[in-house]
């Protein structure tokens, strides 16, 4: 999945000329399959998360109404935190709370483990791995568009074209370690999935946090087949 850039305002504009001429749902995100046979032996605890994301936001929608502008961006890194979104809309939820605990719910559905739980401040001494996630962005961001026409170009917008390309950005670590060790990083996965929508007028405008707590679904999809490898050599037993 590509992350627009801002050398690349005319392609910007061209998917949203696209995106309006073929216009279609997005397809369902294909959720993990579950492992054939009866469920893993191991046990997962999942640790509480790291977060190193950034705090920048800013709010330059109306460069778009500058004529020959391609665009203004509105973006924040914490989309969710009242404090750090300049003014813009805020997303509902609690990222190192319900990102890990999709990682959880979806690691579950696999079969690779008997029992997956949060830790919080639980012992942890009676399973088999642990693992923590460090999250570095849950990046959101809206390049809305006049199509360089400035206000004229807001017509457009009443002709159903799409009035900005909105996205989300999840970039985290996931590593897991052995309870004996637990300074000792066993196995990791590096995290990078990013979505862009077009945003219609007369549609939903597609800020929701339902969109992280899909990557974080699909992120455990991304891993699973080199993750149970990895089990099946240093966990015989299954």
């Amino acid at each position: 999945m590509k992350i627009f850039r801002h050398s690349r305002p005319l392609r910007i504009i061209g998917w949203l000329c696209i995106a309006f001429m073929c216009s279609a749902g997005s397809p369902a995100m294909a959720q993990p399959a579950p492992v054939a046979g009866s469920q893993g032996d191991l046990r997962l605890a999942i640790l509480p998360f790291e977060d190193q994301r950034g705090t920048e936001s800013g709010a330059w929608s109306w460069l778009a109404f500058v004529p020959l502008i391609p665009y203004g961006q509105e973006f924040a890194d914490r989309p969710e935190d009242p404090k750090a979104t300049s003014g813009l809309e805020t997303l509902a939820y609690d990222p190192l709370v319900e990102i890990p605990q999709a990682i959880a719910d979806e690691f579950q559905k696999t079969g690779l483990f008997r029992e997956v739980r949060m830790s919080h401040d639980a012992p942890v001494d009676d399973v088999d791995l642990l693992m923590k996630g460090t999250i570095r962005s849950t990046r959101w961001e809206r390049n809305v568009t006049a199509y360089g026409l400035s206000i004229p170009g807001i017509a457009l917008w009443i002709f159903g074209f799409p009035y900005a390309v909105a996205q989300n950005t999840l970039d985290m670590t996931l590593e897991f370690m052995e309870p004996a060790h637990p300074n000792h990083v066993v196995w990791r996965a590096e995290i990078l999935l990013a979505k862009g929508v077009p945003v219609h007028p007369y549609y939903r405008d597609g800020v929701s946090p339902q969109s992280y707590l899909d990557f974080a679904r699909q992120s455990v999809d991304e891993i699973k087949g080199k993750f149970e490898k990895w089990i099946l050599q240093h966990f015989p037993r299954r």
